[in-house]
């Protein structure tokens, strides 16, 4: 009988990061303007959670 080692929630969420990572180290800009784009569709509660997420993340990398 076939048992899976993890989760559906975690094999997604752990091959959603490998693609995504190799995505920008392909081809960088490109992808964050097509996610960016893609963010128009998104419903709010998304926006916010980018949000913090962003300022976060210039929080914890000050420039």
């Amino acid at each position: 009988m076939f048992r899976p080692h993890q989760s559906k929630e975690l094999f997604i969420e752990e091959q959603s990061k490998k693609l995504t990572e190799n995505l920008l180290d392909e081809f960088g800009g490109v992808v964050i303007n097509h996610m960016l784009d893609a963010l128009k569709e998104a419903d709010q509660t998304l926006l916010d959670k980018l949000e913090q997420k962003i300022q976060q993340l210039k929080k914890d990398n000050p420039s």
